[in-house]
């Protein structure tokens, strides 16, 4: 639409030549739905000689011509026919993929990143529009792969591409919104700016993007917030995402000092004190300093009160955790780290329709981050859906491999395939996990002797320990009584005198998260072991 004739080389109008092979193309298509009647192919058949040769070189050009708008029509004439094919939620989905720096010193990587990062945050505000989370859609990044193999990838339908190029104290960010399916360019964009503009070229490549999609939203987009008044913890924090981000749990040591070094210089940055405890999780003490020094700085940040329901939970403050959760939705229900941890915890509660739900939201909005399917892997079996979950499993080790097999091998026992967990047990490290399995592999295979020599040995070793694990192999044993008088004697335990590391603690946590438990959530004195440790009264 804004192309001009002065500014090409051939001073050629294309709109209208467009327009022109357009018409062509519907006339030539309304030819093949109306043919010309056989008696005027008569007539045409009746006119003399003389005056075919006139006209041979005239219907030689046509007939080229008629070639040239078929193989126009045969291109064209679907679009022209039809609406559109792509599914709704593609219509409106778009990923933001990571920014290349063009910069000579190849020193903007993290000004590219932030600049990504601020449009998905930005995007995520617009109502009914699918945004990629920058998990997922920085997975591309350095990767030569085609839009139609990352639209595929990521289901989506638009693609956000950027350059970033700095020279001297200006700096030139190219941007371009182009349909994954056939490569067309919806929109670009060149901004040219001073480096203190950062925020101003945020908001204005976000605004763009808004208008060329016609999206609409709910009222306007909120400005955005400058996550620190230093450069230098952005960049840092940059970094600290880099790896945090990454599949798998072993890079949140590095992370985490790159969180901690952006706090140092500005310690008023909250979403970098809320990764930097989410990082530091195996850290009981330094998560919830953290945790409550970013809730401090900002009570509505998602990420921050995330992680205040992760401390509830194991408080066993589990409506006060409730409430957290949901205030966590309300404020960024596009966050997929939200998502999907309100959707697990939500599914401990007793929430397991919702916490499905929430946790395929979460691989919809962020499908290449292992965590996504971890969390829907777990709301599933909770569920008792075993066999959707085991499919979950599989994806999530496609992605990230670091998290051990033992999952899947109980995940293969619940679903009853214990031939194909049994071929498993040898890879499991841990001596408790491997003879609860064997138990659980016999019993499912029929060899009653070694099952119950197995389940004695396991109870005589774990029942004062783990009595949660005891009762879980009791009722897939089918002893439900027996479990039921190991959760009447843990019970009588008060909870004030437990230990955070006890696993009597541990019990109390997951009893309504057990899929092995499943058996029992109808029983009428299962139902009163949970309303003692106040869990929401679901029905």
């Amino acid at each position: 639409p804004t192309d001009s004739k002065t500014d090409n080389q051939n001073k050629t109008d294309y709109r209208n030549q467009v327009n022109k092979v357009a018409n062509a193309t519907k006339e030539l298509i309304n030819s093949f739905k109306n043919p010309t009647p056989p008696t005027q192919q008569v007539a045409v058949a009746e006119v003399s000689k003389t005056k075919k040769l006139k006209r041979t070189k005239s219907l030689l050009a046509i007939g080229a011509s008629m070639i040239l708008l078929a193989v126009a029509g045969y291109i064209l004439y679907p679009k022209l026919i039809s609406t559109n094919t792509q599914p709704e939620s593609l219509d409106k989905s778009i990923a933001v993929l990571p920014f290349t720096d063009l910069s000579p010193t190849q020193d903007q990587e993290y000004f590219g990143d932030g600049m990504a990062e601020a449009i998905i945050n930005g995007l995520g505000q617009v109502n009914n529009l699918k945004v990629i989370a920058r998990s997922s859609s920085f997975q591309f990044k350095g990767k030569n792969e085609s839009l139609l193999t990352i639209g595929n990838t990521l289901k989506v339908a638009t693609a956000l591409e950027g350059s970033v190029t700095k020279s001297g104290d200006r700096i030139r960010v190219r941007a371009t919104l182009t349909k994954t399916d056939d490569g067309t360019q919806l929109w670009s964009e060149t901004f040219d700016r001073d480096l203190n503009d950062y925020l101003l070229i945020q908001d204005e490549i976000t605004s763009k993007i808004v208008t060329a999609l016609r999206i609409s939203f709910y009222g306007q987009l909120r400005p955005s917030q400058r996550l620190s008044s230093s450069e230098e913890a952005i960049k840092l924090y940059q970094q600290g995402r880099y790896f945090h981000d990454r599949n798998g749990d072993g890079d949140s040591k590095l992370a985490s000092d790159y969180f901690f070094k952006a706090v140092q210089l500005d310690t008023t940055f909250a979403l970098a004190w809320a990764y930097l405890a989410t990082a530091s999780d195996y850290n009981v003490e330094k998560f919830r300093k953290y945790a409550k020094k970013a809730i401090d700085l900002n009570p509505n940040l998602g990420d921050a009160i995330v992680n205040e329901a992760g401390i509830s939970f194991s408080d066993l403050n589990f409506d006060k955790e409730e409430k957290e959760l949901r205030k966590a939705l309300t404020v960024e229900s596009e966050n997929p780290r939200v998502v999907r941890n309100v959707g697990l915890f939500l599914s401990y509660l007793g929430y397991y329709s919702e916490g499905i739900q929430l946790s395929k939201r979460a691989v919809d909005l962020d499908p290449l981050q292992s965590w996504s399917y971890f969390s829907l892997t777990h709301a599933l079996a909770v569920d008792g859906n075993f066999n959707e979950a085991l499919a979950s499993w599989i994806k999530e080790n496609q992605i990230s491999n670091r998290r051990g097999i033992t999952t899947k091998v109980h995940l293969l026992v619940l679903s009853g395939q214990p031939k194909e967990a049994f071929e498993l047990l040898d890879k499991i490290s841990s001596e408790e996990d491997k003879l609860f399995l064997l138990a659980a592999v016999s019993f499912s295979l029929n060899q009653s002797q070694e099952a119950e020599r197995y389940l004695r040995d396991f109870k005589h070793k774990y029942t004062s320990t783990n009595p949660h694990a005891v009762s879980e192999l009791l009722v897939f044993f089918g002893k439900k009584e027996e479990a039921l008088q190991i959760l009447d004697a843990v019970i009588l335990k008060p909870i004030t005198a437990w230990s955070k590391t006890d696993e009597w603690f541990r019990f109390a946590l997951f009893l309504r998260a057990s899929p092995y438990l499943i058996p029992l959530r109808g029983d009428p004195r299962f139902k009163e072991i949970c309303k003692k440790y106040k869990y929401p009264d679901i029905e």
